[in-house]
């Protein structure tokens, strides 16, 4: 178990990275879809938060997951490497 704390952290450095990288193209995506007709009127009260919610939660679920398994890994390496 001792000789993977590198393969650990290379795949702690990869899902940081891709998670860096989804959040950029989501954002990117949102800035270049936007239709000036379509709006919600209101502010952060909770039928809005409802809304965007309902409409964002398995991105932001997978996004939460990939980015806690990234940091999970780098933790391992790290701990798996000062146990050698």
């Amino acid at each position: 178990m001792k000789k993977y704390h590198k393969l650990f952290l290379f795949i702690g450095i990869f899902l940081i990275f891709s998670f860096i990288a989804a959040g950029v193209a989501m954002v990117v995506f949102a800035q270049t879809y936007r239709d000036p007709y379509v709006g919600i009127i209101g502010g952060a009260d909770t039928p809005t938060i409802l809304i965007l919610w309902s409409h964002f939660r398995l991105p932001v679920i997978i996004l939460a997951a990939e980015l806690l398994a990234g940091i999970g890994c780098i933790i391992a390496s790290v701990i798996m490497k000062k146990k050698k």
